[in-house]
C-alpha cells in the first residue's frame, strides 16, 4: 500500500463486513513526540479473546488476521511502531497502530478526506465519526472533527450517499481540514 488511508480504507472495510453501524477513525500527528497514531474503533460483531490474542501476537503465526491486519501491522512495525486490536464477541473492535512520524520507512498519511468521502459513499448506512487531532513542533493544538450523524440528522430521509450531502460534507471537511 502506498499510504496509511489505503490501510484505513481497508480496515473500515472489514469492520462494514463486521456489521458496524459506528465507525469511529481517529488521527492524531504528534509532532513534539513523534507519533502518528490511527485508531478505528467500530461496534461490529467483534473478536474472540484467542482470535485477539493472534492479532496482537507475531503475525507470521496468526490464522485469523486477514491481508489488511498484516500489512497495517507491517506499515506500523516499519515505522518504528506496533499494531494492537482490543475486541471481544458482539462488543465491537479497536484497532491502534502507530508509527514515528519522522521515520524514513513511514508511509505518507495520504488525502484523509476523501478516504472519508469514499467510505461514506460505499456504505451510506454506517454513521463515520472522524477525529483528528495536531500538536505541532511548537506545541499548539489543532482538532478536527466530522461525526456523520450530525448530518444525517439534518437530511432525515436522504442518504449520506446523496450528492449535495456529499458536497456538504466535503465543504465540512476542507473548511476544519484549513485550520489543521
Amino acid at each position: 500500500m502506498e499510504n496509511i488511508c489505503q490501510h484505513l480504507m481497508d480496515l473500515a472495510e472489514n469492520s462494514t463486513a463486521a456489521g458496524a453501524g459506528l465507525i469511529e477513525i481517529r488521527i492524531a500527528e504528534d509532532e513534539p513526540a513523534d507519533l502518528l497514531t490511527i485508531e478505528i474503533k467500530d461496534d461490529g460483531a467483534g473478536m474472540a479473546a484467542e482470535a485477539v490474542c493472534e492479532v496482537n501476537g507475531p503475525l507470521t503465526d496468526c490464522k485469523v488476521c486477514g491481508m489488511g491486519l498484516t500489512l497495517f501491522s507491517r506499515a506500523c512495525q516499519e515505522a518504528g511502531g506496533k499494531m494492537e486490536a482490543h475486541s471481544a464477541p458482539e462488543s465491537g473492535t479497536l484497532l491502534r497502530g502507530t508509527m514515528r512520524l519522522s521515520h524514513e520507512d513511514g508511509l505518507p498519511l495520504g488525502d484523509v478526506d476523501e478516504t472519508l468521502i469514499t467510505l461514506i459513499m460505499g456504505s451510506p448506512g454506517v454513521d463515520w465519526v472522524l477525529r483528528r487531532e495536531k500538536v505541532r513542533a511548537d506545541g499548539t493544538r489543532a482538532e478536527l472533527c466530522l461525526d456523520t450523524r450530525v448530518f444525517r440528522a439534518e437530511v432525515g430521509s436522504v442518504p449520506l450517499s446523496h450528492p449535495e450531502v456529499i458536497r456538504q460534507i466535503r465543504a465540512s471537511l476542507r473548511r476544519q481540514e484549513a485550520q489543521l
